[in-house]
């Protein structure tokens, strides 16, 4: 389109002076709509500076462009009016990105807030994960390990020393004969039989099952 630019003319706003040169040209809103096929509405809130009624800045922008094209008016002038005017109006422009702080001050507070609850809950997992970890152990049968004697084995002895080790808390027997720790270890000396003895060495806690070790000591 090639046209001579026709002065965008004093006024309060972008609005006042598009209206002023339209009313010019002798065009309604709706002939102006009806050229550009842009919504009525839109025009009237371009004029009445009412931008938050407006799809968006791109789309805003382009209505100004095309309806100062159509008006025949300085086009960048225009846009550079309309850029100021939707700034100041939507708060989106320099003066108000000072507000933007306060949102990040916001977030940082919320982060301190409740890194306190997630270091809350990591404790509250690890102490349950400890009084679970006491409640297996509860109900596991205790270690059992006999020193003396190490395996089967022959002799001529008929008696021998029977040497061990256990859990703290457990309760050992020998062949049912209840055997004396401390802090888990325990000697118990035992008369012999000619012939094949059997040693059944027991260790057990309260709640738990009992660990068996089985010992023969032949006697020639």
């Amino acid at each position: 389109m090639t046209f001579s630019k026709r002065p965008l003319v004093d006024g309060a706003t972008l609005g006042d002076r598009l209206q002023t040169l339209r009313n010019e040209s002798r065009l309604t809103i709706e002939d102006v709509a009806s050229r550009l096929h842009i919504s009525p509405k839109y025009l009237v809130a371009i004029e009445s500076s009412r931008y938050r009624d407006l799809p968006g800045q791109v789309y805003a922008k382009q209505f100004v462009r095309r309806y100062a094209e159509l008006l025949e008016t300085d086009v960048a002038m225009a846009i550079g009016i309309f850029e100021q005017e939707y700034a100041v109006v939507t708060k989106t422009g320099p003066a108000s990105r000072p507000l933007l702080t306060p949102r990040a001050n916001t977030d940082f507070s919320w982060g301190r807030k409740y890194i306190r609850f997630i270091a809350a809950g990591i404790i509250l997992v690890a102490v349950f994960a400890y009084i679970g970890l006491q409640v297996i152990q509860n109900f596991l049968p205790p270690q059992l390990l006999i020193t003396q004697p190490s395996r089967d084995i022959a002799t001529k002895q008929t008696t021998m020393t029977i040497t061990g080790k256990t859990d703290p808390n457990a309760t050992v027997t020998i062949n049912d004969e209840a055997v004396q720790t401390t802090a888990g270890s325990f000697t118990l000396t035992i008369d012999l039989h000619t012939g094949l003895n059997t040693l059944k060495i027991s260790a057990i806690k309260k709640h738990s099952s009992a660990r068996v070790v089985i010992r023969q000591v032949l006697v020639e």
